[in-house]
């Protein structure tokens, strides 16, 4: 069975900032702690990361299984919205 392996790296750079990148992903991404933890607004989180990585392989996997289906489309958006709550150990996300 093939093997696919992604790396991606963080660099702290001062406060509760930071920057993301991954092997082979195209520019950096500046991120930060959200506002409601003590972060700076207008700044990708990995809450952020999250939610977008679910909503991206959505539309990729739609994609491809769309080609492989021979079906068109001709337009196709996604949105994710994780909730993040306070639970034994800490948070987490519970629902997407």
């Amino acid at each position: 069975m093939p093997e696919y392996k992604y790396e991606a790296r963080a660099r702290w750079t001062g406060a509760r900032r930071g920057i993301a990148a991954g092997s082979g992903a195209g520019a950096p991404i500046e991120l930060a702690s959200p506002p409601e933890f003590q972060g700076e607004a207008g700044k990708w989180t990995p809450e952020h990361f999250f939610t977008a990585a679910l909503a991206s392989c959505f539309i990729t996997t739609f994609r491809a299984i769309a080609e492989f289906s021979k079906f068109e489309f001709t337009a196709l958006e996604v949105a994710a919205e994780g909730v993040l709550e306070k639970a034994e150990g800490g948070f987490r996300f519970t629902r997407v």
